[in-house]
């Protein structure tokens, strides 16, 4: 299934699928409000989010400002978006990309190798 622009339905269909995934990850589960992301800590006595991240050290009380950081380094693009899903076994693997050069999440393909001992 190919998501085209304007199928929300189906976008959104796709990252909950994305979310559940993630939640069966323990990887992607041992974050926390203190901890809500590799490089991202919060402070507790200030209440504000530290980066420590490659050489940039912030502090900010805005959580996505700190995190935009972290994404705009990845330069994540519309190509490495969610587009659909393959079904194995009782299990979704994600799309992302584009279909003629698919990208997967490499935890999510561990997990079902693991799973199924392949």
């Amino acid at each position: 299934m190919l998501i085209l622009k304007g199928d929300e339905i189906v976008r959104n269909k796709v990252y909950e699928m994305e979310d559940e995934l993630d939640m069966k990850m323990k990887r992607y589960n041992r974050n926390s409000a203190m901890n809500p992301m590799k490089g991202i800590t919060r402070d507790r006595q200030s209440g504000l989010y530290i980066l420590n991240y490659k050489t940039v050290r912030k502090k900010s009380s805005k959580l996505e400002k700190l995190v935009k950081i972290i994404i705009d380094d990845y330069n994540i693009s519309e190509e490495d978006e969610p587009v659909s899903w393959i079904d194995y076994k009782n299990e979704r693997l994600i799309i992302y990309g584009l279909l003629e050069r698919p990208k997967f999440d490499i935890q999510h393909v561990l997990r079902i190798l693991k799973t199924y001992n392949l």
